[in-house]
């Protein structure tokens, strides 16, 4: 392959991880309303999507490197390198900005997370005190007693 032919791919690399950025941007998207609407049950999805597109990326990542490696075995005029970069340089910035779109998000759905797993442990400590005078529900396992493991197995 030639060192046209590898800027090229190299273009289409950065150009693909864009795409899968921007996927994982609207991933994070579903995942919030899916949140805020409690529709809890469609988040493997949402996740098995999410995991596919940073599988892409691993991918597209590591074929990117095999290319840098062998194009910098190449020596070509500036003309043609200067373009080249250009164009790379104006997709990393695009891919640069659904980064920080995705961070801010992921920061969100965190957030959101976090509120639903106090929800649900608050919930399971109200409901184990409701069966019997026992101590509560210790959502680290510490501490169970007979009517926690009870309701863990009806659960």
């Amino acid at each position: 392959m030639d060192a046209e032919k590898i800027k090229e791919e190299l273009i289409l690399i950065s150009q693909h991880r864009l795409d899968r950025c921007k996927g994982l941007v609207s991933l994070a998207l579903e995942q919030r309303e899916l949140l805020t609407n409690r529709r809890h049950t469609e988040l493997e999805d949402n996740a098995r999507k999410h995991e596919q597109l940073i599988a892409d990326l691993v991918k597209l990542d590591r074929r990117e490197k095999t290319l840098l490696q062998e194009l910098g075995r190449y020596q070509s005029d500036s003309s043609t390198t200067v373009a080249f970069n250009k164009r790379r340089s104006t997709v990393i910035a695009e891919i640069g900005a659904e980064a920080k779109k995705l961070k801010s998000l992921m920061q969100i759905n965190a957030g959101l997370l976090g509120n639903a797993m106090n929800y649900i442990n608050f919930t399971m400590g109200l409901l184990s005190r409701i069966v019997s005078n026992q101590p509560s529900y210790d959502p680290r396992g510490e501490n169970l007693t007979s009517s926690a493991v009870v309701l863990d197995l009806r659960v």
